[in-house]
C-alpha cells in the first residue's frame, strides 16, 4: 500500500497506469462521484460502450502526480495548487467521508485532509458544466493571470485607454 501521498486524483484517462477510483453519478446539474471499493487498473476498464462520451466525464482517475508536468503544481511550494483552490473556491459537499481506494495516497489528502475529502466527490475530470467555483478553481495559475491580463486590456480598449 502507497503512503507517499503521490496519486493525483485528477489525473487523466492516458493508460499510463493510472487506475480508477471511482464514477460519476448524480444528475446534469449535481454531479458526484461514487467511490469503488478498490481501485481498478486503468488497462482492465472496458471502455468501449461509452458511445462518445469521454472516460474524463464517466470516471475518476488517479495517476501518478506529474509535477513540474502539470500546469496546477506549484514549483515553488511543491504542492498541488488546483486542490489549495479548490478547498479556498468550491463549498463542502459532504460531512462524512466516504471510503476511498487511493486516501491514503492521495495528494490532495496529503495536502488538505479532511477538506479536500469534504469536496472531492463533486469534481469530475471532463464536467461540461461545472459550478462557478469549480470552474474558477480548475483554471491553473498562470491561465488566470492570463485571463486577468486579457480582462484588463479589453477593459482599457473598450474605455478608450
Amino acid at each position: 500500500m502507497r503512503t507517499d501521498h503521490s496519486l493525483c486524483p485528477s489525473a487523466e484517462f492516458e493508460l499510463n497506469g493510472e487506475v480508477v477510483f471511482g464514477m460519476v453519478g448524480g444528475s446534469a446539474q449535481e454531479r458526484r462521484v461514487i467511490y469503488l471499493r478498490q481501485a481498478v487498473p486503468i488497462e482492465q476498464v472496458d471502455i468501449s460502450r461509452l458511445n462518445g462520451i469521454t472516460p474524463g466525464e464517466v470516471f475518476r482517475v488517479a495517476g501518478t502526480c506529474a509535477k513540474d508536468n502539470c500546469a496546477h503544481h506549484d514549483g515553488d511550494s511543491q504542492q498541488c495548487s488546483l486542490v489549495n483552490r479548490i478547498v479556498e473556491k468550491a463549498p463542502v459537499v459532504t460531512s462524512e467521508l466516504a471510503y476511498c481506494a487511493i486516501r491514503h495516497s492521495c495528494v490532495w489528502w496529503g495536502q488538505h485532509g479532511r477538506s479536500a475529502c469534504e469536496r472531492c466527490s463533486q469534481v469530475v475530470s471532463r464536467d461540461l458544466m461545472p459550478s462557478e467555483e469549480l470552474a474558477e478553481a480548475r483554471i491553473p495559475p498562470n491561465r488566470q493571470n492570463i485571463s486577468s491580463d486579457i480582462n484588463t486590456q479589453s477593459s482599457a480598449v473598450q474605455s478608450g485607454g
